[in-house]
């Protein structure tokens, strides 16, 4: 410090500066007091380290290689005055952000930490990273135009009067709580550019997911009087990458489907052949429909063709996924609260800019544009003379421009990637058997019939999600790529938006019964009286268990619940669980009996009366009277693994070298945790639930009961 950092001015009585202080100047005017103002500061502390970074945070993980930069600095402004009026003061600053102490502590992200920089000097920092499965390509966004880092700060406001003086007697007179202010805070932002993608498998690429990006985003703040609170975690930015989606995801899966397709499309095209001046009395005026015209002719139902109309367009989707070529980035919007007890939220974006072409070229080409007049893939089939229930077909755009199905992805669970509802499946036939007539036939009569029908419906549903893809990478075997396949259990309705809404995927109606009916020239009117069957065959997946608990922590509830989708590896474990329910009949049967864990089966059996007429072409029918006879249902036991046992009235927990006893599930020891929570207060013949958890996961995975009759 030399004489250049000193500054001194003449004020008057009220502060105001009259004049400079300079060698040789005479005092003006008016004058009270001269005052010197020195700015002193500097570095107490600088380095740059080069060491790994590890952000941890519940469900989501993310490592970094690098470095970071720390630096210790002050600042402290001194001034004094002498004064006619206060004789001696200290100077204190008016402003009440520009504190008289300052110490500011940062540790920060710097791309070069070899070299010794400050925050406004640090290098752009740059890394790779992994995040949940994904390799994440990063690079510092600098937020508040500062390397994203922990900024703390200690100060101390020295509070003077109006004209910034702390004299001896405001010294003296004023409580020293007024006299000076200490803070200390800390502000941690962390916020990173992220380029996500899958990254390699036994050195190939791997496919299946398009590229996201987007800013992962970290805050959290603290000061001196404020409580604790939990950082908060994003991804803001988000956006997915049109064309890895096109190349790497429905390429591929077009291809396949052509494949498949291959050999049946000559048939297809066949009973599509147009034939002319059909289209004069048929809507349908193809093959398919000159075939219904003959078949209904003879009395018969005609054929539901949609399997056919449904092939034509899938094998369309090759061509128009071929056609595409977009390089666009779609934004889907922000994630925030990730980690948080309360769970995830998002907010959709709206796509603008260059990508609204690409997006829209896509929808035009696989799903058509009514906006626009265009043709797209999806057409609505001719119905060639049978009644149709409207379908979602292949489903993959609302998946990829949804931001809550990439939040279940980015929070550590799967998303969607598309879902295919298959045309239903109907089958039908009646049959009537002419017992007794009298009359005319034709023109009046008096008829008795044997009736019987019998009706199946199969409505199926599969798609695609990431858990194969997750679980590839976690085991670093391909052939896990195949668990993301899934069987629909729910609605798609239901998929899309996570809730259960449930559907039989079977349904079987048949019925025999005794029919009279008086029958006269263009009318009839009689009335049918008949036992019906009603089947529904609903397909279970496995579900997992959600406890509830009241206030002095006893479980009151056990509330089992699926994820809709059933897959290949839960078909496999459904077949080697053994339904306690079951355990009493003999072994042989014990092993056939396992094909049931598949299935829910509601079944009845009623006696209805009807009242049926028909005239004029147009039929009619009101039940008159319908009551139960028998009701059965099937409700298997949730494949649940053995995480105990009871011997000689001791529970024994299956863990360490036990592990293989749990039979199903994680039957490798892994370092879990057991909590044994009694169900109820009932002394020790009470029940208790067993949760075994996983410390990285920090969620159950499986619950049940130790209860000794579970237990082999």
């Amino acid at each position: 410090m030399d004489q250049n950092d000193v500054v001194a001015n003449w004020v008057d009585i009220n502060g105001n500066t009259l004049q400079r202080w300079v060698v040789g100047s005479n005092v003006p005017t008016g004058t009270d007091a001269i005052e010197f103002d020195l700015k002193l500061g500097g570095r107490l502390f600088g380095a740059g380290i080069d060491i790994p970074i590890d952000f941890q945070f519940p469900g989501i993980a993310l490592d970094v290689n690098g470095g970071f930069g720390m630096s210790l600095d002050w600042s402290f402004d001194f001034g004094f005055g002498l004064s006619v009026s206060d004789t001696f003061y200290l100077l204190t600053n008016n402003d009440v952000n520009d504190k008289e102490l300052e110490v500011n502590i940062n540790v920060f992200l710097d791309g070069n930490p070899s070299s010794e920089h400050t925050p406004a000097t640090a290098t752009t920092f740059n890394a790779q990273a992994q995040l949940l499965f994904f390799q994440a390509d990063l690079t510092d966004n600098r937020p508040n135009n500062r390397p994203s880092g922990i900024y703390g700060q200690f100060s101390l406001d020295v509070v003077g009067d109006s004209r910034g003086r702390m004299t001896f007697n405001r010294l003296i007179s004023t409580p020293f709580k007024q006299l000076f202010n200490v803070g200390f805070g800390l502000d941690a932002d962390l916020s990173m550019k992220a380029t996500l993608s899958l990254g390699t498998l036994n050195g190939q690429t791997i496919q299946g997911i398009p590229k996201l990006r987007g800013d992962i985003d970290v805050n959290w703040g603290w000061a001196v009087g404020q409580q604790f609170t939990n950082p908060g975690f994003g991804i803001n930015n988000l956006e997915v990458d049109l064309g890895s989606y096109v190349q790497g995801f429905l390429s591929p899966i077009a291809q396949k489907v052509k494949d498949v397709l291959d050999p049946v499309m000559p048939i297809v095209r066949l009973l599509n052949t147009k034939i002319p001046g059909l289209d004069i009395i048929l809507d349908d005026d193809t093959l398919k429909g000159l075939i219904n015209l003959l078949i209904q002719l003879k009395g018969r139902n005609p054929i539901d063709f949609s399997f056919i109309d449904e092939a034509e367009q899938i094998y369309a989707l090759v061509g128009v996924i071929a056609s595409l070529q977009p390089g666009d980035w779609m934004p889907l919007g922000n994630i925030a609260g990730l980690g948080s007890k309360a769970g995830p939220t998002s907010t959709q974006a709206s796509a603008t800019g260059q990508n609204v072409g690409s997006i829209t070229e896509i929808e035009n080409k696989l799903y058509g544009s009514t906006s626009s007049g265009g043709a797209g893939l999806r057409k609505d089939s001719k119905t060639s003379g049978t009644k149709k229930t409207p379908r979602s077909g292949f489903q993959v755009l609302p998946y990829l421009k949804d931001i809550s199905n990439w939040m279940n992805l980015l929070s550590g669970g799967d998303a969607i990637l598309f879902t295919y509802e298959l045309p239903l499946l109907e089958f039908s036939a009646d049959f009537e058997v002419l017992l007794f007539s009298y009359g005319i036939p034709k023109i009046a009569s008096i008829n008795i019939n044997a009736i019987a029908g019998f009706a199946a419906t199969a409505d199926l549903s599969f798609g695609y999600d990431t858990y194969g893809i997750r679980q590839a990478i976690n085991t670093g075997n391909p052939l896990y790529a195949l668990d993301g396949f899934f069987i629909g259990d729910w609605t798609i309705e239901g998929l899309q938006k996570g809730e259960e809404i449930e559907k039989p995927e079977f349904t079987l109606t048949g019925y025999i019964g005794l029919e009279g009916e008086l029958d006269i020239f263009i009318a009839s009117i009689g009335a049918q009286g008949k036992i019906v069957l009603d089947v529904d065959i609903d397909l279970q997946d496995i579900p997992k268990s959600s406890l509830t608990k009241n206030s002095d922590g006893y479980v009151t509830n056990i509330t089992w619940r699926g994820d809709g989708k059933i897959r290949g590896s839960e078909i496999i474990t459904m077949l080697g669980f053994q339904d306690p329910q079951l355990t009493n009949i003999p072994s042989i049967f014990q092993a056939l009996s396992r094909p049931l864990n598949l299935i829910n089966i509601d079944a009845e059996i009623r006696f209805d009366l009807d009242l049926v007429g028909q005239a004029f072409g147009f039929d009619f029918r009101e039940n008159l009277l319908s009551f139960t006879l028998f009701e059965f249902d099937w409700n298997p036991t949730p494949v649940q693994p053995y995480l105990a046992r009871v011997e000689n009235g001791i529970l024994y927990l299956n863990s360490g070298p036990d592990a293989g006893r749990r039979t199903y599930g994680e039957t490798k020891d892994g370092g879990e945790i057991f909590t044994i929570t009694p169900i109820s207060p009932q002394g020790e013949s009470a029940l208790s639930l067993i949760t075994i958890t996983k410390p990285k996961i920090s969620q159950p995975t499986k619950s049940l009961p130790a209860s000794p009759k579970l237990w082999p």
